[in-house]
């Protein structure tokens, strides 16, 4: 979903008087998706962060693909519907 394709519903805001969410850009928008995050986390928007280095997992795994061996183990993702198994 588009940034400018997040609205509340028409038959909701006449139902309940509510104002239309705005640009994809406004205020809005922007406070719901990420200036309230920001600020409960104390970051600064302007900053300039390093890049997040890998972690352990994450340097086992460059390893694995560096040596061809990953592309021969299963990737763990599910495709399709999943059903419960029974006991």
């Amino acid at each position: 979903m588009k940034l400018s394709q997040l609205e509340i519903p028409e038959d909701l805001q006449d139902k309940h008087r509510f104002a239309p969410l705005g640009p994809a850009n406004g205020v809005v928008k922007n406070q719901i998706l990420g200036l309230n995050s920001a600020r409960l986390y104390n970051l600064g928007l302007r900053a300039d962060y390093e890049p997040f280095s890998e972690d352990k997992f994450a340097q086992i795994k460059n390893e694995y693909r560096m040596a061809g061996e990953l592309d021969s183990l299963r990737d763990n993702t599910a495709y399709g519907y999943i059903a419960k198994r029974s006991a």
